[in-house]
């Protein structure tokens, strides 16, 4: 993803670690950090400092593919909670 969709997201979910994300896959690479959706707190991700974003299952493994971009995180968001992920928009 690209800047301005990083920025975008962080509107819609709160980070909860920016610890480095170690599993099998990708062996302590550098974040930006791991949130959860702000009303949705089943729903997490993880950003990575090179912009790539990935889905965790309620273990914190990553899931499924990289959301590549913006549109991408909001069609997987809908199809996992059934819910919209830019009707609320979290303030400053």
């Amino acid at each position: 993803m690209n800047t301005e969709e990083i920025q975008k997201i962080e509107k819609y979910f709160t980070k909860y670690s920016d610890k480095d994300y170690v599993d099998c896959m990708t062996k302590g690479e550098p974040v930006i950090g791991h949130y959860y959706h702000s009303e949705e707190d089943n729903f997490y991700i993880v950003i990575f400092k090179d912009q790539r974003v990935y889905q965790l299952n309620s273990d914190h493994d990553t899931q499924g593919i990289e959301l590549v971009d913006y549109d991408k995180l909001v069609e997987r968001f809908e199809s996992f909670t059934g819910e919209r992920i830019d009707l609320e928009i979290k303030e400053d």
